[in-house]
């Protein structure tokens, strides 16, 4: 039984949803793990999201969240492995933390370079 409470900032209206991260295992060797859910809103109101998806059919009003399994990432497609790992490689060099690093060591290489040129500059007022 998984429990989750989003109590902070008056929880989660109806209409709305949040995500959240769920770390489990080892899992049974299926393709897909349907996870039944009630959702319980703080004025009493329940949605029950416990309908299974069958495939070829019309997804049901409130279907039962699914997580699909994959095997081992050795095991994946090649092909796919080589997207994926490009696809996060851009998003790790546009991230606001790959930024604020280069910032960083540019600021710290300025303020070298600013202490060198005092020092210098120092030595030169202190010889004459």
């Amino acid at each position: 039984m998984i429990e989750f409470r989003a109590d902070a900032g008056g929880g989660i209206a109806p209409g709305e949803f949040q995500e959240f991260a769920l770390s489990g295992g080892p899992f049974p060797e299926v393709d897909e793990l349907a996870f039944p859910a009630v959702q319980l809103y703080s004025d009493g109101n329940e949605s029950a999201w416990i309908e299974p998806t069958v495939e070829g059919q019309e997804e049901p009003e409130r279907p039962a969240p699914v997580l699909t399994l994959t095997s081992e990432a050795g095991a994946a497609d090649p092909t796919t492995a080589a997207d994926e790992a490009g696809h996060s490689h851009a998003a790790a060099e546009s991230s606001p933390g790959a930024l604020a690093l280069f910032l960083a060591i540019l600021a710290l290489l300025v303020a070298v370079g600013g202490v060198v040129l005092g020092w210098r500059a120092n030595r030169r007022t202190v010889s004459s």
